[in-house]
């Protein structure tokens, strides 16, 4: 249930141009996550919570485990964050 939840989440959050690009679960190695202009106008905890809820939905619901990622400019394609060991840092 609570992937299912996610999933929806992420949905939702894909309609708000935070999310630009589609992720799917279950992917072996490093992901990289495209976000939208809404996304550099919200606060840091917003995006805290982005990127922990992208998690969980790329663990296909696991708790208490995390996949590291990049959080890339959707026009540039450049880096601006990494979720990495369950936290998320801005460059």
């Amino acid at each position: 249930m609570a992937y299912r939840l996610r999933r929806e989440h992420v949905q939702l959050l894909r309609l708000h141009e935070l999310l630009r690009r589609r992720v799917r679960p279950g992917g072996a190695g490093d992901q990289e996550v495209v976000v939208g202009p809404t996304f550099f106008e919200v606060p840091i905890d917003a995006k805290e919570g982005f990127v922990e809820t992208l998690n969980c939905f790329l663990l296909a619901g696991k708790q208490g485990e995390c996949v590291n990622f990049n959080v890339l400019h959707w026009q540039t394609g450049k880096a601006v964050g990494r979720y990495s060991y369950c936290r998320f840092k801005m460059h």
